[in-house]
């Protein structure tokens, strides 16, 4: 059997306090052996653990409200080893706000004459396995000559593909219930990962913010050529406000407003975000000029402050819509941006 974090499968089965069937070993993935939290390590490592302490006052609500945390059913640590119990291996990181956790379980078992093995991983923080998943792949092969039923994927591969699902679950974290709401637990849980993963490629939620805002341009820049190659450059410089608003209106164009709001109480990210954004806003003028030069038009002077206008006007109207509810009146909106854009440049007009 094997059990990580706050598995109730190892709290109550192999504890023998109910008279059920022992598994033949257990493997604990940095365990939570203690819910009362006297190890000494929930101090000293605080500082160094991605792990959030205060997920011990949810788990001790939710596992055990009103029980008694010294009782072996809530907290292993003080269980009675004596008896038959299964042999053990203990994995944890010295770098984890739960280390004292697995020492003092691997030396309650030794002590009452059990097998236990304790493996400490130099520098690693709390369920640390993910991070190692190639390291542990290698030392399980077996030296046999019979060949791999498939081939492994490359890292770079499976990098990428753990990043986009990360990505895509923080935008729908951050679009359902705001960036306040959203951290690095909702966002592994709503990924279908652990923590250690998330923060393996993404060690502070800012570096995931980040990483939101610019998969979040990338996705829209694959939209504006779509829509590029689909039309000519005149018809595409008429319809501008309306792709971008078929752009800024989408879930993942909200997700990064939120950021941006959020980032005003944040000087971090506020700092790496205002980079990204620059970078982005001077690409994105770039299509502009280079659909006006394919259409015959010289563009004005202001034009880089024409364009930074409607990008916030069709932000503005997007936040309006999911606050009102009101999309259809917005339309009308975008419909006068197109009209002005026709103004302000003139060879713009229908004809």
């Amino acid at each position: 059997m094997s059990a990580d974090e706050l598995d109730p499968r190892f709290y109550i089965a192999p504890l023998r306090e109910r008279d059920s069937t022992l598994p033949a070993a257990l493997c604990l993935l940095s365990p939570v052996t203690d819910l009362a939290s006297n190890g000494d390590t929930n101090v000293t490592l605080a500082s160094v653990d991605y792990l959030e302490a205060g997920i011990f006052d949810v788990a001790r609500r939710a596992y055990a409200p009103g029980a008694q945390l010294g009782n072996p059913l809530v907290s292993p640590a003080y269980g009675d080893f004596t008896r038959d119990f299964p042999p053990v291996l203990i994995q944890a990181g010295t770098r984890e706000l739960l280390l004292s956790d697995s020492v003092r379980m691997h030396r309650a078992l030794r002590a009452a004459g059990k097998v236990s093995r304790l493996e400490l991983y130099e520098g690693m923080p709390h369920v640390l396995q993910p991070i190692l998943a190639d390291t542990l792949s290698d030392m399980n092969k077996q030296t046999t000559s019979v060949p791999p039923r498939r081939q492994r994927r490359p890292q770079a591969e499976r990098t990428a593909e753990t990043r986009a699902k990360l990505i895509e679950a923080a935008i729908t974290c951050i679009h359902r219930t705001g960036y306040g709401q959203t951290t690095i637990s909702t966002v592994a849980l709503e990924a279908g990962l652990s923590r250690g993963a998330v923060t393996h490629q993404f060690p502070a939620k800012t570096d995931l913010m980040i990483a939101v805002l610019r998969a979040v341009y990338d996705q829209d820049s694959e939209h504006y050529h779509r829509s590029v190659a689909a039309t000519s450059p005149l018809e595409w410089l008429r319809s501008l406000p309306t792709t971008m608003w078929e752009v800024i209106s989408r879930p993942s164009a909200i997700a990064v407003m939120e950021i941006m709001l959020a980032a005003r109480s944040d000087p971090d990210l506020a700092a790496r975000l205002r980079e990204t954004q620059q970078k982005i806003d001077i690409e994105a003028h770039q299509w502009v000029l280079e659909r006006l030069q394919a259409a015959g038009i010289q563009d004005r002077p202001d034009g880089e402050a024409i364009h930074r206008l409607f990008v916030a006007a069709v932000r503005g109207l997007a936040l309006e819509s999911v606050f009102m509810q009101n999309r259809q009146e917005v339309e009308k909106s975008i419909a006068v941006l197109a009209e002005t854009l026709r103004y302000l440049y003139p060879g713009l007009a229908l004809p």
